[in-house]
């Protein structure tokens, strides 16, 4: 095992240093007597540190990952206006369906007071020059419907 300095972060990731100590395992694969190095290492404390920062790895990954919840908010914020966009397109679109329908029932109304103005309704009939040029006829005559019934039911007695 062999004695390493030491570097612990805030992140708790830790960066070993150099080598302060050698084993007898390091140093006989050195000389090559063996043919695996030590792969133990032990902390020298009186080289060890740590440090009140994150590693360079965390930094960067911190920094990518605030660039990407920008990214994140930014594609919200603008899915939002799309959608509030699209809200106000459709009542609007709806409001102008709702006027051209208020239009037609108005036309619709209109047309029918205006057929409902030209027919007095009253059963009485129209007048027409034809109509008055015959009753004038049937006056001059000295005769008239009701007489002439007047005049039938008398004779038959």
């Amino acid at each position: 095992m062999c004695v390493y300095g030491r570097v612990v972060f805030k992140c708790a990731h830790e960066r070993w240093g150099i080598c302060v100590k050698r084993c007898q395992t390091a140093k006989d694969f050195r000389d090559g007597k063996l043919n695996h190095d030590c792969v133990i290492k032990k902390p020298h404390v009186p080289t060890s540190r740590r440090i009140q920062t994150d590693c360079n790895k965390c930094i960067t990954m911190d920094g990518k990952l605030d660039r990407a919840k920008k990214s994140i908010d930014d594609v919200k914020r603008k899915l939002k206006r799309i959608e509030e966009r699209k809200i106000r397109e459709r009542n609007t679109e709806e409001k102008k369906i709702d006027n051209r329908k208020k239009v037609e029932r108005k036309d619709e109304n209109r047309d029918s007071n205006e057929a409902n103005s030209w027919s007095f309704g009253t059963g009485l009939g129209s007048i027409t020059e034809e109509s008055e040029a015959e009753e004038d006829e049937s006056a001059s005559d000295g005769s008239s419907q009701g007489s002439s019934q007047v005049f039938n039911t008398e004779g038959s007695i």
